[in-house]
């Protein structure tokens, strides 16, 4: 039964998505065929500039679209009149709240393997790509000379699991807001006012942080110097943790809201 939750999640988020992901791999392709026929002209200039130009435009607008469409499923689902169907079915909140979040993130995931794709279509091929794929082969080369392979692995699981937390992040802090601002009278209005609260918490942590870590520079920068792996390895560590950790409080709020003071009114 919950699979069903999740496929019918699925689909109300990919049916709107799919047509946007079409376009950019279009946009990908008429930039590379604008390269291919070009010549040295001003016409062929202005055609690549403006196909380059469309295509970042497109690129951009796919992130923004993915993400207010996860964001106002979650609120039309849930927090609309429609919530009143939902919270019928035989599924508890915090099982929606999860599926609201995997299913989410799982659209942002996808729009960077469309953007990859689509970079892959633009760049392969032409000067630029074969310059960066060798200055990745050099960097490859020099870090394995220096690290042993288990420091590179650990380097590379830190950096996804931080990537991972990082984006459940970005998805879980306006549900929370969104969660909380129901309860008032004007719920976006007070959804916005939730979200200006929650960052500003996290923002005023941010700069507790700094400040207290102020005292300790010199010694933060004598281990940029002499231990650069240990440092880099405890700072992406640290991050885990924190990001974790202001999930994990947003989550609870959100779990909280549609737990106990779920309000359609």
């Amino acid at each position: 039964m919950l699979k069903k939750l999740y496929k019918h999640e699925f689909y109300s988020l990919f049916r709107s998505m799919i047509a946007v992901y079409i376009a950019i791999v279009g946009l990908a392709l008429l930039g590379k065929v604008s390269f291919l026929i070009s010549g040295d002209g001003v016409l062929a200039s202005i055609l690549q500039s403006s196909t380059t130009v469309l295509y970042i435009i497109g690129v951009a607008a796919m992130f923004v679209v993915g993400f207010v469409i996860v964001v106002v499923r979650f609120y039309k689902n849930l927090l609309s009149k429609e919530g009143y169907l939902t919270f019928t079915l035989p599924f508890k909140p915090v099982q929606h709240l999860n599926c609201k979040l995997m299913c989410g993130a799982t659209v942002i995931v996808c729009n960077f393997v469309v953007l990859i794709l689509s970079l892959l279509i633009f760049f392969v091929g032409t000067d630029a790509f074969d310059t960066l794929i060798e200055s990745i082969r050099e960097g490859y080369h020099m870090v394995t000379q220096i690290y042993e392979s288990w420091q590179i692995a650990l380097v590379i699981a830190e950096f996804v699991v931080i990537l991972i937390i990082s984006l459940l992040q970005s998805l879980v802090m306006p549900y929370a807001a969104m969660s909380v601002g129901q309860r008032f009278k004007s719920k976006i209005g007070g959804a916005v006012l939730a979200y200006i609260i929650m960052y500003a918490a996290v923002e005023t942590v941010d700069s507790v942080v700094m400040v207290v870590s102020m005292p300790f520079n010199n010694f933060i920068t004598d281990m940029m110097s002499n231990h650069p792996y240990g440092f880099f390895v405890t700072v992406l560590l640290l991050g885990i943790l924190y990001s974790a950790a202001v999930s994990v409080v947003m989550y609870c709020i959100a779990k909280k809201q549609l737990t106990k003071h779920l309000n359609l009114e």
